[in-house]
């Protein structure tokens, strides 16, 4: 064969196959990213969707032309259900930019992109104390290697559609859409928490509260990070700079923390954060008083956050509020929606005269939590003695 016939033939099959993978990678839309149509059986699940939630989410929430949209962490990302009842009418359709690991800073650019979008209305942002430390160089490296989005647009598009990958995550994809537990990214931006299930029904409650404080308090136990002064507070700029864009495009803004298991109270005491929680939270209600927007406070000790947790080995209690220490489920979820977006005024919306009062409340409920758990001193400080440095599994 002529070498020029040769070569023609080499590029139209390199062209030909390149076609077939964009075809088929973007039909089975492993990650949710080209909106294909989906299919019980097929393609309907996405448990790799997590491998490129970054420009994922980007883009869906472009195509659900949401009204209201809730943001934070993997705590947002699997406590609320963008579908649910809770929500009121006037507010959907609601989009979920939740991003497991996803820190405000991370977060802030995507989102405030989003709220210049024409149909949204409405944000919810969920605070998180750990957001707000700062002070180690080595904790923004670690969440820059986590949350890196810094690839160009192309080169995202080619990694999503003509990568090996994708063709690899196109075909795990059709083979677990069977799972008994799976993991999946709505088209709301909801993630499904398989992951949560698989823990649950392999080791239990009591090892999923394990992991996730033994991960909490690796970072701040083995980092010199502190909370700052407002003026010096990176994260309080980056809030700042959201809420302006929110007033700038008449999006209304509401600022909560979130619910957490009486445990990871605890531990935040025996770290040495109770007093920093506490003036977080003092911060926080300063802006939201200056800037005249709502703030819903849900990070206290309640009877919900002290649900009994069930003892090791136990794989067959479920605990109906919480996957874990710091992760609660979509029912707590649609309690604080509920109570957020409800005609009569919640107790959970406080200012900065309620802070000192709620403050004692809380301490005086922890420590009845612990007259009653007396184990759980025990359990946290061999948690925080098994804690490595960032980087360790």
């Amino acid at each position: 064969m002529p070498m020029r016939a040769y070569l023609r033939y080499l590029v139209l099959s390199l062209l030909g196959f390149m076609a077939i993978t964009v075809a088929f990678t973007a039909f089975i839309d492993p990650y949710g990213w080209a909106g294909a149509p989906r299919v019980t059986g097929l393609n309907a699940m996405k448990p790799e969707a997590m491998r490129q939630v970054w420009p994922v989410k980007a883009r869906q929430v472009v195509r659900a032309a949401p009204r209201t949209i809730v943001v934070g962490n993997s705590r947002v990302a699997y406590g609320f259900d963008p579908l649910s009842p809770a929500w009121p009418e006037h507010m959907r359709p609601v989009y979920n930019y939740g991003v497991e690991g996803g820190r405000l800073q991370d977060l802030a650019p995507h989102v405030r992109k989003a709220m210049e979008l024409e149909s949204v209305q409405a944000v919810f942002i969920g605070l998180d104390f750990y957001d707000f430390l700062q002070g180690d160089p080595r904790l923004e490296q670690f969440f820059n290697a986590q949350n890196g989005d810094a690839k160009p647009y192309l080169e995202r598009v080619a990694q999503i559609l003509f990568s090996n990958e994708a063709v690899r995550d196109s075909i795990r994809t059709i083979q677990r859409q069977g799972d008994a537990q799976p993991l999946s990214l709505t088209q709301q931006g909801y993630g499904l928490p398989g992951r949560f299930d698989r823990v649950w029904s392999d080791f239990g409650h009591y090892e999923q509260f394990r992991r996730i404080e033994r991960g909490t308090f690796r970072q701040i136990l083995n980092l010199d990070v502190s909370l700052p002064d407002p003026e010096d507070s990176n994260a309080l700029h980056v809030l700042r700079r959201m809420i302006a864009t929110a007033k700038a495009n008449d999006v209304a803004v509401t600022l909560f923390t979130h619910p957490t298991h009486a445990e990871m109270f605890h531990g935040l005491q025996v770290a040495g954060y109770a007093a920093d929680f506490v003036d977080w939270k003092r911060m926080i209600l300063a802006e939201a008083a200056a800037q005249d927007i709502p703030f819903y406070d849900f990070a206290h000790v309640d009877a919900d956050s002290i649900e009994p947790l069930p003892g090791p080995g136990d794989r067959e209690t479920r605990m109906r509020g919480y996957w874990d220490a710091g992760h609660y489920k979509p029912v707590t979820g649609d309690r604080i929606v509920r109570a957020m977006t409800g005609p009569t005024p919640s107790r959970a919306r406080i200012g900065p005269a309620d802070l000192d009062a709620i403050a004692a409340a809380n301490q005086a409920a922890l420590a009845a939590y612990l007259d009653a758990n007396p184990d759980s001193e025990r359990r946290l400080r061999e948690v925080m003695l098994s804690a490595g440095t960032i980087g360790d599994s």
